[in-house]
């Protein structure tokens, strides 16, 4: 599991907040792919789902996909100095 530092907590509460989640509508957009998110706050869980580009959602959606691919660093790091190292 990666670790989040002060800075990344930081950055992933900005994300969240700027979907504007808790005045959203249920359901957005029409085509494309469909993201569904749940934000737990205060024991109040919001759920709504987004079909298509929306900049906030893309944007809290990337950087989640930037902090899973942390675990796997040190491994794909490897393989590339095995590989320049060969």
């Amino acid at each position: 599991m990666a670790r989040l530092d002060d800075a990344d907590i930081a950055r992933f509460v900005s994300l969240v907040r700027a979907t504007d989640f808790a005045a959203r509508a249920r359901k957005s957009g029409d085509a494309g792919d469909e993201s569904e998110l749940s934000v737990l706050e205060d024991k109040r869980r919001t759920s709504f789902t987004v079909v298509g580009a929306d900049p906030a959602v893309d944007g809290l959606l990337g950087f989640l996909r930037e902090i899973s691919l942390r675990q796997f660093r040190d491994v794909i790091d490897a393989q590339r100095s095995e590989e320049h190292t060969s």
